[in-house]
């Protein structure tokens, strides 16, 4: 029986160092989402599309049943005012949240459509802007 012969070993060895693994890049696309861009696009939609409104008056539906007849919204806001609001249906309808920020827009801007529009909408802009 012939015995197996020992491998032969290479006449000099390598002593450079293996070669790195080659990185491995990922084929999928990921897209990173900011709300704040779509936040803002809304807002710049909204404003183009409601500009022309700011000058306009109130119109002629329910407003004046909500601010300026309404006895609670013109007297104010003080204590007295604020419970009627909240005990006082309008139009067979109880809504004492809008009404009480009827009242605080006459409070603030009499009775001026324009003002009342524009200072809310400055104060939702200020309020989006400082959550960023």
């Amino acid at each position: 029986m012939e015995q197996p012969q020992p491998a032969s070993q290479p006449e000099f060895q390598e002593t450079a160092a293996p070669a790195p693994p080659s990185p491995t890049r990922k084929t999928t696309f990921q897209l990173t989402f900011d709300p704040f861009w779509l936040l803002g696009g809304i807002l710049l939609v909204t404003v183009a599309v409601f500009w022309r409104t700011l000058g306009y008056d109130y119109v002629n539906w329910d407003d004046s049943y909500f601010t300026y007849e309404n006895p609670w919204v013109v007297r104010g806001l003080s204590w007295e005012s604020v419970k009627g609001i909240f005990t006082t249906p309008v139009l067979r309808g109880y809504a004492p949240l809008t009404v009480l920020s009827f009242a605080a827009e006459f409070e603030f801007f009499g009775k001026n459509a324009t003002g009342s529009t524009r200072g809310w909408c400055g104060g939702f802009s200020r309020n989006w802007a400082s959550r960023r």
